[in-house]
């Protein structure tokens, strides 16, 4: 099986992260998406509880084989880079794993711990971001995929956190259940 590994801080999830995980399954890329929350922020971000997180991701309206994997929160994975994260889970999931990331971080990772290492071990499926500038086309060899036909927004948790702070509406930018879980459990004010 087909296991594309989406990982971020999901602070909260927006319609753009589950968009993209649907147009990923929808269209054969991988058999299953599972949407990683991370335990701890790399940038020190604050972030609401795994649970709160976990909880959003599982209201969302995701299509079959679009999951939440609590996997980090669970293990409470702190402090280790990258690298050991992928190998970790490639050797617990014991499956044929691709790593999804966005164009702007596909920029960046060879310099990254281990970046080297972690191009050359592991399986990527790069999706487009707005205004990302590409010098590096690694992600266009075997055995990486690049989503060309997907468009991108703009969205962003940072804009969904800030218009909440600010009693902005985030319904757009949000699954319906998951704006409700929001308000009725007061986050992010």
């Amino acid at each position: 099986m087909r296991i594309g590994i989406f990982g971020g801080c999901f602070n909260p999830v927006t319609r753009g992260h589950i968009r993209l995980a649907n147009f990923i399954v929808a269209n054969n890329v991988v058999d299953r998406v599972l949407l990683l929350p991370c335990y701890k922020s790399l940038y020190n971000k604050g972030l609401l509880d795994g649970e709160h997180r976990v909880k959003m991701i599982d209201l969302a309206d995701r299509f079959t084989g679009v999951e939440s994997f609590d996997w980090e929160i669970k293990n409470k994975i702190d402090g280790i880079g990258t690298y050991e994260i992928m190998n970790r889970l490639k050797n617990e999931l014991n499956e044929n794993l691709y790593f999804i990331m966005g164009l702007d971080n596909s920029q960046k990772v060879r310099n990254w711990k281990n970046g080297h290492k972690i191009l050359n071990e592991h399986k990527f499926i790069v999706v487009p971001r707005i205004g990302t500038n590409v010098v590096d086309e690694w992600f266009k060899e075997q055995p990486h995929i690049f989503i060309e036909n997907y468009q991108p927004d703009d969205m962003s948790s940072t804009s969904v956190r800030d218009l909440l702070k600010n009693n902005g509406d985030a319904s757009v930018l949000l699954d319906n259940d998951v704006y409700k879980y929001i308000k009725d459990n007061k986050l992010y004010q």
